[in-house]
Order: C-alpha cells, then structure tokens, then sequence
C-alpha cells in the first residue's frame, strides 16, 4: 500500500488557534509537490474526511484539511444522523470567517517546504463543496483548480451566493452531485454549469443519475460506490491536468 505521514498541526487563524490536519506522502524526494485545500463535511474532520486527506496524500499531493469548527469546539465530530446537533456550529459561521480559515490554511500549505505554492487546488465536500468554490472566488491568486462535490447553498437569488460571483473565479472548475439529491436539484447543478460556463469559465460539471447526497462517504447510507470512483479518477484526473505531475510516491 501507498504510504503517508498525517499529523495534526496548529495555526493562527483571525480568531485564534485553529488545528489542521495534514498528510503527505512518505519518503522525500527533494521535489516540490502540489498542495491541496480539502474543505470537511459540516460533520467536522471526521474519520471519513481523515481518510479522504489520507488517500489524497498517497496520490501525491500534500493535504491539509482545516477544523472549521474551532470557534465553537475542538475537533467537534458528528455522526450522519446528527445534523440538528451542528447547526450551533455552523450558526456561528459565515462567509467571511470561512474564509478567514481557508487563507490560514492556505498560507500554512504554501509555506511547506514540500509544497510547490503556485500549484494549490482545492476541494470541498457538501457544506465544504460551497466553500471550495468560495476558496476559487475569493482567492483566485491562490487557488489552480477546485473541485466541488454536492456543494450546498450554491444556486440561491441571494445577491452574495456563490452563483452570481462566478465571473471572479480564475481557474478551472469541476463539480459532483447526484441527481436524487433532494438538497440539490438538477436543475440547480444545471444553473451552476451554465453561469460557470457564461463567464468563461473552464468547467466540468457531473451529475450522476443514481446517486443521492453525500455517494462519496463510505460511512454513509448514501454512498454509492460506482458514482465514487468515478468521481475520485476524474477529480485525481483534473488536478493532474491542472496542477502538474506529482513525484513518485514511496511503496510500504
């Protein structure tokens, strides 16, 4: 198997002290790899997000997966049928904080001595879908490539969602949802697709006909195994074609 090396680190984020996970590939090269942002479900940094950073890590890239939730608790981690219980924490969230968070996790990734700055991508999961393409708003000096997967609140007539700002975003784009989603309809990633596309912007949007919300967690009912793997090849695709090559990754 592919070897990595996690750990937890610590950063200065605008509100204090926030924890990161961050995983790299094993043995050391001496050559710059990419870096990536990877944004938590509104489950925390959960086993299921650890392990996605993990499997991230031995394809190469270095990973780091900020606790968004450190305003309101430490490593806070709920269970799939507990999304009542995270809404105090989401609550004391808003854009800005968010990204707040993201830059503090950026800057600690690109000061890496294994990390290439100009070749970070990001990608989100559910609440951290929306926060990817945020990250591709908001820091488009940064941010080389964002992947979304079934990214709420994105489609809204609220002037500041994340659809209507689309024009800002200066890389390219690719997007997961399932079609029996009830969060997220079809015609919503349709929506998503077209304004992408209307402001130029190099998109790949997919939209799985037999997969719900969340296909991609393994610990989740939902989870749908071939609508994952097709979506992990073509995101592990996208990032290659975006980013560049990785250096050869250490076998146990």
């Amino acid at each position: 198997m592919l070897r990595t090396e996690p750990r937890v680190e610590a950063v200065k984020a605008q509100a204090g002290e926030m924890g990161i996970y961050l995983a790299r590939p094993s043995g050391r090269t001496g050559e710059k790899r990419p870096g990536l942002l990877l944004m938590q479900e509104i489950f925390g940094v959960n086993d299921h997000i650890q392990d996605v950073v993990r499997r991230f890590a031995a394809a190469g890239y270095v990973v780091a997966a900020p606790d968004v939730f450190h305003r309101t608790g430490t490593w806070l981690s709920f269970g799939y049928d507990q999304f009542a219980e995270t809404r105090p924490h989401t609550s004391a969230l808003n854009e800005d904080l968010v990204v707040d968070d993201m830059q503090a996790a950026l800057d600690f990734l690109a000061a890496q001595p294994d990390v290439d700055p100009t070749r970070i991508g990001v990608v989100g999961y559910c609440f951290g879908g929306r926060a990817s393409l945020v990250a591709a708003i908001r820091m488009p000096k940064m941010i080389k490539a964002a992947a979304i997967y079934y990214g709420g609140g994105i489609v809204a007539d609220a002037p500041q969602a994340p659809i209507h700002r689309v024009g800002e975003v200066r890389c390219p784009v690719i997007g997961f949802f399932g079609a029996q989603d009830g969060h997220i309809p079809p015609e919503a990633v349709a929506k998503l697709e077209a304004a992408l596309t209307e402001a130029g912007v190099s998109n790949e949007i997919f939209c799985y006909p037999y997969a719900g919300h969340g296909f991609c967690c393994d610990a989740r009912p939902s989870y749908h195994p071939r609508a994952a793997q097709d979506a992990w090849h073509r995101t592990l695709g996208f990032f290659g074609a975006h980013l560049g090559p990785v250096p050869a990754v250490e076998w146990a």
